[in-house]
């Protein structure tokens, strides 16, 4: 039963992240912008579904949970600053960053603060998971997430810009791995 609650705990995160993104831009007059951030209104969504079945995909270790934790804050404030400086040079204003300001907006902090949690549990996903049916049910809900970063780069940016090409390939590259030791090939 705990197993349950702390599914239903974890597939709430995405949509408080998007509550709030959504409520943020809104109100500051950027709810187009986030529209048209593909990965963060639509894709984030399979989340919902991935973090519920996180808690039957994997097996604990708290140390390793640790030190993973530790390398998805540092990941993801890497990811953040390469995003926002890329917007700063190019003068690409997003819903997450102010350029009057020079700050993140109250919807790109609630994102600095999703990302690390999110990407925690990718993370951890790829290195524990177990061969069962909710890990293959993760799988296959991570392709579809991996596959729409070609789209929202084009989409946001007229191209393909380094962070999300290189989530792209990694993505699938990690997948693709995770798939052929699910079937026993490696």
């Amino acid at each position: 039963m705990e197993r349950i609650l702390v599914g239903i705990l974890l597939a709430l995160i995405p949509v408080i992240n998007f509550c709030l993104a959504y409520h943020f831009s809104r109100q500051e007059g950027k709810l187009h912008r986030f529209r048209n951030h593909f990965t963060f209104y639509y894709a984030d969504w399979l989340f919902v579904l991935f973090n519920f079945l996180f808690v039957f995909a994997v097996r604990g270790d708290y140390y390793w949970a640790f030190v993973l934790a530790l390398f998805s804050i540092v990941c993801a404030f890497i990811m953040n600053i390469i995003w926002f400086a890329h917007h700063r040079k190019t003068k690409n204003e997003g819903h997450m960053y102010n350029f009057k300001t020079r700050r993140l907006t109250r919807a790109g902090l609630t994102h600095a603060i999703y990302l690390p949690i999110q990407l925690f549990l990718i993370i951890y996903f790829v290195f524990f998971s177990i061969n069962n049916i909710f890990s293959f049910a993760n799988l296959v809900i991570l392709l579809p997430y991996f596959l729409s970063y070609p789209l929202t780069s084009k989409r946001m940016h007229g191209r393909f810009i380094f962070t999300d090409l290189f989530a792209f390939v990694l993505g699938l590259g990690v997948l693709l791995i995770k798939f052929l030791t699910y079937f026993g090939v490696f």
